[in-house]
């Protein structure tokens, strides 16, 4: 199982447009986190790959992604669900020939390159319905690796549960709660801070 693909077969979409109704009125994107925007943090990351195309899907905001090397797209409605903002950043894809779409978070600023790398590896190019997914205390969460068979599949996704049907019969990746930590809130920054 898993061939693995190279980075510049796939679109990486990072999801950066949620409401952040927990963390308060401040731009939760914008939050420093040693020194940088927190959303800074996974942009860089995912920036040392050669991703076939690079998307920041966002409400929005003053932050600078295109220093990073990607491209900003505005969220179509402003709900902040999560199936908008899948929709809205497969709109902006190219048409060149791609195998998947890697999925991220904006908020999620301790994802390590290594953990990109795995999932790469652990992706079948030969399986259209392929699925890589992290896990985490067996919760599969993003990143996620979707083949691009599945981009309609993805489209049609309503509401706030993003993919997750799809990751049912993901292969999974684990990694700490500590890599794969969510902020949401201004505590979950707080030990963002404690843990770099």
């Amino acid at each position: 199982m898993g061939m693995g693909i190279a980075a510049n077969q796939v679109a990486c979409i990072v999801l950066a447009a949620g409401r952040s109704e927990r963390f308060g009125t401040a731009d939760k994107l914008a939050a420093e986190l040693c020194g940088k925007p927190l959303l800074h943090h996974v942009l860089e990351t995912l920036n040392s790959f050669d991703f076939a195309q690079k998307i920041v899907v966002c409400q929005p905001t003053t932050l600078d992604v295109a220093g990073l090397g990607f491209d900003r797209v505005d969220v179509d409605r402003a709900e902040g669900l999560q199936s908008d903002s899948l929709r809205t950043g497969i709109r902006a894809l190219r048409t060149a020939p791609l195998a998947g779409i890697l999925f991220a978070l904006g908020d999620m600023p301790a994802v390590s390159r290594n953990h990109i790398r795995r999932l790469l590896e652990q992706f079948d190019a030969h399986d259209e319905r392929c699925v890589v997914a992290s896990d985490m205390d067996d919760a599969r969460v993003p990143p996620s690796l979707f083949a691009i068979g599945l981009v309609d599949d993805l489209a049609d996704m309503v509401g706030d549960t993003g993919a997750r049907s799809l990751l049912r019969k993901a292969v999974l990746v684990r990694a700490s709660r500590a890599e794969l930590l969510d902020v949401d809130t201004p505590d979950d920054l707080e030990r963002a801070w404690k843990r770099s």
